[in-house]
């Protein structure tokens, strides 16, 4: 039996409104739902009726290109600071590679030799500042291995002939190593390296490079094993901020230093065009052409107040957000950290943070990762197990120790020549609390003089002793006070020098 179809509801006017309506609304919050989730970092309040990074200026998360840090690195000082304040406070002092258990010394010696020949630090550096402006850097080796193109497979090298440091924005990625059971599985692959332009000649030529042949650098990284934090992006709006405060409290003392004026018409005053164009013109030579004076009639001009204000209050405050956001003192971060403008405290927590940057980033992420690669490719004689020793940071150097001992010893050359200020501050006080000079420094040193003084106290009685025996072996008794100090002896002068 077939069943009869049932009647179809016609909408009214109104139910065909309504149902419009809901159809905008929901495509209104799914669209609102897809940009928040694709435009990741804004900050929206008021139930999204405010969006704070847009009425800020500030630029959505992944809305920020390499370029954008690029500028900032090369025209923002602050923003150079950050890129390379870590860096050249890690490698302040050079590490010490050498063998473990090596007597010869013969792989420490050779590391120094390839070190020397190419700078390895030097161009270490590079790659660390330029890997930190965007999210990776790559060091590609030049390599003698016989192969017509970088995009092959490197195994094994006659020789290094050089160390080249890329950015990001000329070392993109090409492909990745796709093999799940592959141990590289997710890195690189293949790298598209674009060559700078030499001097006079713009080459524009991209080429592949095989990842034998390059180091990846990746700075900060969370999640992903390839890409790293741009080292200004957690303060990128602080940065902008910035600018704002310097740029615009310039521009206004500049517009403070050439206040404005107001151009009145008197009473009963006509202006013309001819006399309008020529006010014009006044008014240009005397803003242009740095003319002091202005041929005017029937205008009256008023010279306008310029409201000037400090912008250190807030510059300051933005210094200081932008320090905790990258965990760099203040005081460093605005001038040096071995400068008369840092405290001691802070270059010791300075030091800490550099030291265990050297420790977890740099010694196993760049530097053994090049020995390794070199030695594998066999141009190194890399040992089975090799040691990377840093210097403390916290050790002053030899001009330091050079001034810091010149001081200490005029110091107590001119409280030694004080016998009233012995008197008033025994010496081993003096050394522990006035020079603060460490315990075991001062116990050396009471040591040293006590030692000093009881060996002149012995070379003077010595001294004495012969002394009387010369004048016995002359025939005199050295306790005859007469025969001692008797002008008329004709042995007078030589009883006197001992002689």
């Amino acid at each position: 039996m077939v069943k009869p179809k049932a009647k179809q509801h016609i909408l009214s006017s109104q139910e065909k409104d309504e149902q419009l309506r809901r159809m905008m609304v929901y495509r209104a919050l799914t669209t609102n739902l897809m940009t928040s989730r694709m435009s990741y970092g804004g900050t929206q309040t008021f139930g999204g009726l405010r969006d704070i990074y847009t009425a800020l200026g500030y630029p959505l998360l992944d809305k920020i290109q390499f370029k954008d840090y690029w500028t900032r690195y090369k025209r923002q000082d602050i923003a150079r600071r950050i890129v390379e304040a870590p860096v050249e406070g890690s490698w302040a002092r050079s590490p010490i590679v050498q063998a473990k258990d090596d007597k010869s010394g013969s792989f420490r010696d050779e590391w120094e030799a390839l070190e020397e020949q190419f700078g390895i630090y030097s161009v270490l550096i590079r790659a660390d500042i330029l890997s930190g402006i965007g999210r990776y850097g790559v060091l590609l080796m030049g390599l003698n291995d016989g192969s017509e193109t970088f995009a092959e497979e490197a195994t094994k090298a006659k020789e290094l002939l050089y160390l080249q440091p890329f950015t990001e924005l000329n070392a993109a990625i090409k492909t990745y190593d796709t093999d799940r059971q592959s141990p590289r599985y997710g890195q690189p692959l293949m790298y598209s390296l674009q060559l700078a332009d030499l001097p006079g000649v713009s080459t524009g030529i991209a080429m592949d490079v095989h990842h034998t042949r390059i180091i990846h650098l990746a700075d900060n990284i969370l999640e992903s094993n390839v890409f790293g934090e741009p080292r200004m992006e957690s303060c990128y709006n602080d940065l902008i901020d910035l600018e704002k405060v310097v740029g615009g409290s310039a521009e206004m003392f500049w517009q403070g230093a050439f206040p404005g004026m107001a151009f009145k018409a008197q009473e009963d005053f006509d202006i013309t065009p001819e006399i309008k164009l020529s006010l014009d013109d006044e008014i240009s030579k005397y803003v242009h052409q740095m003319e002091r004076f202005m041929k005017l009639q029937g205008i009256d001009i008023q010279q306008l107040s310029p409201n000037i204000s400090s912008p250190k209050d807030v510059s300051d405050l933005l210094i200081k957000m932008i320090a905790v956001s990258k965990n760099i003192p203040k005081r460093i971060l605005e001038g040096s950290e071995r400068g008369e403008l840092s405290s001691t405290q802070d270059a010791e927590e300075w030091d800490s943070r550099c030291d265990h940057r050297r420790k977890h980033y740099i010694e196993p992420n760049i530097l053994r990762k090049l020995i390794k690669r070199l030695g594998e490719l066999g141009v190194l004689k890399v040992p089975a197990k090799f040691s990377v020793e840093w210097p403390d940071l916290s050790t002053p150097s030899d001009s330091d120790q050079a001034t810091t001992g010149k001081t200490i010893t005029e110091a107590i050359t001119k409280y030694a020549a004080t016998p009233e200020a012995q008197t008033i501050v025994p010496l081993e006080q003096y050394l522990a609390d006035i020079l603060k000079l460490p315990t075991e420094v001062v116990d050396r040193i009471l040591a040293a003089s006590i030692e000093a003084q009881n060996k002149a106290m012995a070379d003077e009685a010595a001294a004495e002793q012969q002394r009387q025996s010369d004048i016995a072996a002359l025939g005199y008794d050295p306790q005859n006070i007469n025969d001692l100090n008797n002008p008329q002896n004709p042995k007078f002068a030589g009883i006197q020098t001992g002689q």
